[in-house]
């Protein structure tokens, strides 16, 4: 059985998003300034919700970016993690390793749209 908290890979896998993350964290504060949502390309929109995510420390302060971003149409979904259980500590580990969203306070956050149409 392989022990995720513990895993080379999955530690190495985290590492290099938390790089992404820095960067995103450089950048996007200015993209936010500049940009609505609705004038941002895929990447650029993808980098900010990454950041938003990584900002929040609840589902309604998520959902407070999110809104003055002017994002309406969209389907979150907010797990926390139980800092006490191997099981959820895993599946954090695993979720950061894949490059998911993962919120301030350590969440689980999946978030979907149904208006990301760039055409």
């Amino acid at each position: 059985m392989v022990d995720v908290l513990n895993s080379p890979a999955v530690n190495g896998a985290i590492e290099h998003y938390e790089m992404i993350d820095q960067v995103v964290d450089a950048v996007v504060p200015h993209l936010l300034e500049t940009k609505g949502w609705y004038e941002m390309d895929e990447t650029e929109r993808e980098a900010s919700l990454r950041y938003l995510v990584g900002q929040a420390n609840s589902e309604e302060s998520l959902r407070q970016s999110l809104s003055e971003l002017g994002v309406y149409d969209y389907m979150l979904s907010w797990s926390d993690v139980d800092p006490n259980n191997k099981t959820s500590l895993e599946a954090q580990a695993l979720v950061k390793a894949l490059g998911g969203l993962v919120a301030k306070n350590g969440a689980l956050v999946n978030i979907h749209f149904w208006d990301f149409d760039l055409d």
